[in-house]
């Protein structure tokens, strides 16, 4: 008896799958790619466009990834800035950002500069001079945290596909990789050491990029840092899907630098206007106690 696996080609699509397919192939080709969409890891369910992803993992190519730095906060009457917390079911635009590849060469960001809520005019690293006081350790309320939220912005490509079945398979075509619009995932600070460490030793063993070799990203629910992201490389890319990667990463550089949105002028004057208003009922309430 043999044991070998024959793997179903294309070809072998039976005339009801292959209407299905060319049906599936034209209704998608009608929706616009999503530019700039983030996977959410929010409450540590792995998920894309509010679909959660089964098993809250995937494979993926990593193409790059860069540093980010996010600060919100209000614009008090006097001109200063009262830290906010994130509140991921009430987005609001920062006050503040940075993108870059270096942590230690993170300034705002010119459209940050532009609307003149820079909060420093470095980022810096926490305990070196000229650091941002948001970026501090220890400038959380609570704990020895930072105000300002770190994170690693990654661009990947999804690199495998789901199955009748319910199995994975691994997508090997080089056409998928040329095409296929690339996603954004965010790591949150307690996970960027497991990243880190998957690229240095992707580079000390094997000397390759992330983009060389597939990667599965699996999320977990932590009960002291809320989520968890944890990387592991599976294997290299196929030799003839590599030279399309490589064109990728090279033309994608710039893409992954997007700016988000920015609080606008408009909103923080109405912010301190607000603040000014506040302060003016204060002082009339006060006097009125007297």
């Amino acid at each position: 008896m043999t044991t070998d696996i024959t793997i179903k080609e294309e070809t072998a699509l039976t005339a009801f799958d292959a209407e299905l397919a060319a049906v599936a192939a034209e209704t998608a080709s009608m929706e616009a790619p999503v530019l700039g969409q983030f996977f959410s890891v929010l409450a540590g369910q792995l998920s894309w466009d509010k679909v959660p992803i089964p098993g809250n993992q995937m494979t993926v190519v990593i193409l790059d990834g860069v540093y980010e730095n996010t600060f919100y906060g209000n614009l008090n009457a006097d001109g200063s800035w009262t830290p906010v917390k994130y509140d991921a079911s009430n987005k609001s635009a920062p006050a503040c950002f940075s993108i870059g590849r270096s942590e230690k060469d993170l300034a705002p960001h010119p459209n940050v500069v532009a609307a003149q809520s820079a909060q420093s005019a470095i980022c810096g690293i926490s305990g070196q001079a000229g650091c941002c006081p948001w970026n501090e350790f220890g400038s959380a309320e609570n704990g020895k945290g930072k105000v300002c939220r770190n994170h690693r912005r990654l661009s990947i490509l999804t690199a495998s596909k789901i199955e009748r079945d319910g199995s994975t398979t691994l997508i090997e075509d080089p056409e998928h990789f040329q095409s296929v619009t690339a996603g954004y995932l965010r790591i949150p600070p307690t996970s960027m050491v497991s990243y880190s460490k998957m690229v240095k030793t992707l580079d000390s063993s094997m000397h390759l990029p992330t983009f060389a070799v597939y990667c599965r990203i699996e999320v977990f629910p932590d009960p002291k840092n809320q989520v968890r992201v944890t990387f592991t490389p599976v294997k290299p890319v196929p030799a003839d899907v590599l030279p399309v990667l490589l064109a990728r990463y090279k033309a994608d550089r710039e893409s992954i630098m997007f700016a988000g949105q920015i609080m606008s002028k408009e909103d923080r004057e109405a912010m301190a206007a607000a603040a000014e208003a506040e302060k003016g009922r204060s002082g009339r309430k006060r006097k009125f106690q007297k």
